[in-house]
């Protein structure tokens, strides 16, 4: 009876403690499988923080990229800056020029334009007292004196080379010079003196031989005697003579000791003459009708 007890009891304990080891054993499985729930979600938090890492990554390479465009742009967009702040500097400095040459060029113009007006009045007036204080009188005509020629004896030389003569060239004196009285006064223009003929020498024949023609068998032209006048030289009006008496313009310079003694006779010694230059008393005679150029009659009238 004790061996059945004991085996009872010891049965009893045993299943006591299978039933305990098995419910620390379901206990067990529980943990696990609640253990693996949870190694499968963080494997698959650990998975989508590595989506994200990845994301990420690119994202912030796209920033980079931006950023390098971004810079670049800043650069570009400072050169430009830069370029039209330099540009504006030139261009304010120019226009800063540019002003002040036309406020010199205004000024000289108002200068300029106030000396014509000035020279146009005392012009006006000049030619009004002097028309107010002349009498109007034809002008008259005066002839042009012809050259005194005086023979010179021929040489031996010429003496020989006589032999083909050669008929003289005619002298012409120039024409006296006229003026038409109290007439209005246009545009007038300078007087010219008359051109000297040309000596035509006669053309030799084609059958007879060429000779040396002479030259030295002439007259010499004798002239008065001027001197070189200054430099500040006014011609005056004589009493008498009614014009201005002025020399041709190649007695004003002092002759040379060669052609003083030379007998050659040239085209510009044919009209060396005293010639005179009346007086343009019909410009106060006379009312203007264009006084586009004030100073022109007069100049025109003095010219040598």
């Amino acid at each position: 009876m004790d061996s059945k007890s004991s085996k009872s009891s010891s049965f009893l304990l045993a299943a006591a403690r299978l039933a305990t080891e098995t419910d620390r054993a379901d206990a067990a499985e529980r943990q696990v499988a609640d253990l693996l729930a949870q190694i499968r979600l963080l494997h698959q938090d650990k998975l989508q923080l590595r989506a994200e890492l990845a994301k990420s990554h690119q994202e912030l390479q796209l920033w980079k990229v931006q950023l390098d465009l971004a810079q670049k742009e800043i650069l570009r967009a400072q050169t430009v800056v830069d370029h039209v702040d330099r540009a504006r500097a030139d261009a304010e400095e120019r226009a800063h020029r540019y002003r002040q040459r036309v406020r010199e060029l205004v000024e000289e113009r108002s200068v300029q334009v106030a000396m014509d007006e000035g020279r146009r009045r005392g012009f006006e007036e000049g030619l009004e007292a002097g028309r107010r204080s002349q009498i109007r009188y034809p002008m008259p005509v005066y002839p042009v004196p012809k050259p005194r020629l005086t023979p010179r004896p021929p040489s031996r030389r010429e003496t020989a080379s006589q032999s083909v003569p050669v008929p003289p060239a005619p002298i012409s004196a120039p024409t006296p010079v006229a003026l038409a009285p109290q007439r209005p006064i246009t545009d007038p223009e300078p007087q010219r003196s008359p051109s000297p003929e040309e000596i035509h020498s006669p053309r030799p024949v084609a059958d007879q031989p060429i000779r040396p023609i002479p030259v030295h068998n002439g007259v010499e032209v004798v002239h008065d005697t001027f001197d070189v006048p200054p430099d500040n030289f006014i011609p005056v009006i004589r009493e008498g003579e009614g014009g201005i008496a002025l020399p041709p313009p190649h007695e004003w310079t002092e002759k040379r000791q060669s052609d003083r003694y030379s007998g050659s006779i040239t085209t510009s010694s044919l009209t060396r003459s005293r010639i005179f230059f009346p007086f343009p008393f019909s410009l106060f005679c006379s009312p203007i009708k264009n006084p586009k150029y004030p100073l022109t009659p007069i100049l025109s009238s003095i010219t040598i």
